[in-house]
């Protein structure tokens, strides 16, 4: 049987550009419900431990912006501004008004968040390179290189991009 079989997507049957593209979501979303179940053991969803990350390891000192998470987070926020006055009001997160921009909110981990972090991070990345290890090294660096190049040319700013 060949791979794309597996995942119920019959060559003869589905576009060759489909498969790619459905393939993608479906491995997403057992990469996502491996982490998941993870985090739940800290009461964390994935979508606040990416949030969570953004801010401890892309954020500077300063803090990063609400946009800029909105930016950068795997899985879709729709109201980045509500998800962030939740985990606020749960101790995870602090959001201060930018010096010279009024218009940007700063977001910064509170020390609660950092020692949660702390707690939960060597387990994390064992979850994480345990699934990266069903691929060779070689077919790593290969994925790598194939995602990066296909996230660039989907981003509306990329001059061959040609998303709808």
């Amino acid at each position: 049987m060949r791979e794309t079989e597996l995942f119920g997507m019959d060559p003869k049957i589905y576009r060759s550009y489909e498969i790619p593209v459905f393939g993608v979501a479906l491995v997403y979303r057992r990469l996502d419900n491996a982490v998941a179940k993870y985090l739940n053991r800290y009461k964390l969803s994935v979508i606040k431990f990416n949030v969570l990350a953004i801010i401890e390891y892309q954020g500077g000192a300063e803090g990063i912006s609400q946009v800029e998470i909105s930016k950068r987070i795997i899985v879709g926020a729709s109201n980045i501004a509500r998800l962030l006055e939740r985990m606020e009001g749960e101790g995870l997160v602090k959001r201060y008004p930018h010096k010279t921009d009024r218009r940007v909110n700063l977001v910064r981990n509170t020390p609660k968040a950092k020692e949660l972090l702390e707690r939960l991070w060597d387990g994390y990345d064992g979850i994480i390179r345990g699934l990266a290890a069903k691929l060779t090294p070689g077919e790593q660096k290969a994925a790598a290189k194939l995602m990066a190049k296909w996230f660039v040319a989907l981003d509306d700013r990329h001059p061959n991009s040609k998303t709808i």
